[in-house]
């Protein structure tokens, strides 16, 4: 009776968070928590500031699976777990003497939902069998940089110069590299360009359906 798992992949901005929020919304009083990939970037306060901005991050290097896949069990089992915190402006995890760890825990029976949402939350077969329902967004590459675009320049203050260049330089080579090959163990496909509503709907049929089983 553990935990149901919802995984959600696709491209950088392809929609991903939103989604993941609206089907949150649609859990009808089910204890829930998401889980943001992002959040187990690695840590490069070791690297000078200059060096942490050029790092590629649509790598699967970047993410520390190792934790992210021990802190999914630890829910799994009915643990409480740290979620790290990470920060994109410095490109660095901040510390635990901050405060700034996210504490989350869900009750260990079946009508808890865990929700996780990254770009390569489909690559690796280790999380892949800790997932009910894997998910893909499919989401144009020219609406990704448009929202990314927007994204960026509001939350993380860098320019559009700079974001052109890191979106061809490294986020759709990756994007063609490691994400969308890894849409192959998608149980569903939805699409990213039409309503966030629309497409969480998709996905909590397929919910209702594999809990009626």
């Amino acid at each position: 009776m553990e935990p149901f798992v919802v995984g959600i992949s696709g491209a950088s901005c392809s929609g991903k968070t939103l989604v993941a929020k609206n089907l949150a919304d649609k859990l009808e009083g089910r204890e829930h928590t998401i889980i943001q990939m992002d959040s187990y970037y690695r840590d490069l306060g070791n690297m000078k500031f200059e060096a942490r901005s050029r790092a590629n991050f649509d790598i699967p290097d970047a993410i520390d699976f190792n934790l992210l896949i021990n802190d999914v069990k630890g829910l799994l089992e009915g643990r409480e777990v740290l979620i790290p915190e990470y920060n994109f402006k410095t490109h660095t995890r901040e510390s635990l003497s901050e405060g700034r760890l996210r504490r989350i825990s869900v009750k260990n029976t079946r009508r808890s939902v865990i929700i996780i949402e990254g770009l390569h939350v489909l690559l690796k077969e280790p999380l892949r069998e800790l997932i009910d329902i894997c998910v893909f967004i499919d989401t144009g590459m020219n609406v990704c940089l448009s929202r990314r675009i927007e994204r960026d320049r509001r939350e993380r203050g860098r320019t559009r110069t700079e974001i052109c260049r890191q979106f061809s330089d490294t986020v759709v080579p990756m994007y063609e590299k490691y994400v969308l090959p890894a849409r192959k163990y998608a149980d569903i496909i939805v699409d990213g360009e039409k309503a966030v509503e629309e497409s969480a709907r998709e996905i909590m049929s397929e919910f209702k359906n594999r809990i009626s089983d």
